[in-house]
């Protein structure tokens, strides 16, 4: 069953804002990501979280009706005198920004075209505009983070997988899958998206657990630094009754199936505390690699930017594992034209990014009208 969100009445944000945006409205993040949902009020002038952030699981909800329901209650009654509720939405997946539909949220349990933008849209007093997740990020830091007063930034994620988007003049101007690019023609390793030897393989935490599995179906290991830290989460989910225990290492179809539910925190941890050990040493090595590659080819497609801008749990979690090292390798390495200048790389400071973005994004789609 769907909880209800509770909301205080009292809670407005008027008294933040100034006359270029309505001293009534309210501005409303929704960061949508399949499995789990992020909203909050914002303050559209600074971009600060207003009262908190409402963070709902929703992997349980499988209709749109459902999902509509659990978003209505985050708003208290509409009528005139609250104003308009301006609502930005961030999405994973493919989404139809003219009509605030996803036509395919990948991790979603609603099957087909997600619809709550489009339903929220034709309600009174609610406008809305929906964007994809990285399109809502560049904005969010163009307008509120390390990307404010420069003229072009980028932002790219470095999380289970990977894509970038520019701002330019306060406007998005890509629509970029550049993770699915082919980085290595030659490989096995298979993208998300069904294609071989894409960037985002060799870039992401989806590709440094694939390569570990890969290894370790190859190779047999009884007693290995990933496939025990793989072997406690399994005894933390394991509701069998059975008392699990390294040794069980030793049987191989047990082994296979620790093998399986290996995931990136296993194998950057691991290298962590065992660093000269494969297949973990390798994997670091061959991702900070690719990162620093793919660095070099966001800059060369892009160019000019100011800066570059990083989000995502792989590059704020192993920042010293993997981003520090690529960024020293990219400035090392001729990996572009070596006359190009090579903008700052810095992390988000932005608390709730998708939020954040979602509302300068909103801002952004009501600035380009006037």
């Amino acid at each position: 069953m769907v909880k209800r969100v509770k909301f205080i009445n009292d809670v407005y944000i008027h008294k933040y804002m100034s006359d270029k945006y309505s001293m009534i409205d309210k501005y409303i993040g929704v960061d949508f990501g399949g499995t789990n949902l992020r909203m909050g009020y914002v303050n559209p002038l600074t971009g600060d979280i207003i009262g908190g952030v409402f963070k709902q699981n929703i992997t349980e909800i499988t209709t749109n009706e459902e999902l509509l329901k659990m978003l209505l209650g985050f708003i208290p009654e509409r009528n005139p005198s609250f104003g308009k509720f301006n609502i930005g939405i961030s999405a994973a997946g493919d989404v139809d920004k003219e009509n605030n539909i996803i036509r395919m949220s990948p991790n979603s349990s609603i099957k087909g075209e997600v619809t709550f933008g489009a339903e929220l849209s034709k309600l009174k007093h609610i406008n809305v505009h929906m964007s994809n997740d990285m399109d809502a990020a560049v904005q969010g830091e163009s307008r509120y983070g390390e990307g404010k007063g420069l003229r072009s930034i980028l932002v790219a994620t470095y999380s289970s997988g990977y894509n970038c988007a520019v701002v330019r003049d306060g406007q998005n101007i890509t629509t970029a899958e550049f993770g699915h690019m082919v980085y290595d023609h030659h490989s096995n390793l298979v993208c998300g998206c069904g294609g071989l030897g894409h960037l985002e393989t060799f870039v992401s935490g989806n590709g440094a657990a694939q390569m570990a599995k890969e290894y370790f179906r190859k190779n047999f290991h009884k007693q290995h630094p990933i496939l025990k830290l793989a072997l406690e989460d399994f005894k933390r989910k394991n509701t069998d009754g059975h008392e699990y225990t390294s040794d069980n290492l030793f049987n191989f179809e047990f082994n296979r199936k620790i093998v399986s539910t290996i995931n990136s925190k296993h194998v950057y941890d691991a290298f962590k505390k065992h660093p000269s050990v494969e297949p973990q040493s390798s994997i670091e090595q061959d991702q900070v690699v690719a990162i620093a590659i793919s660095f070099g080819m966001m800059n060369s497609a892009y160019n000019p930017l100011d800066k570059m801008i990083l989000m995502g749990s792989q590059a704020e979690k192993d920042w010293d594992t993997l981003i520090k090292p690529a960024i020293e390798l990219y400035h090392s390495r001729i990996l572009q034209i070596p006359t190009l200048p090579k903008p700052p790389i810095v992390l988000t400071k932005l608390p709730e990014i998708g939020v954040q973005g979602a509302v300068a994004y909103f801002i952004s789609k009501e600035e380009a009208k006037r």
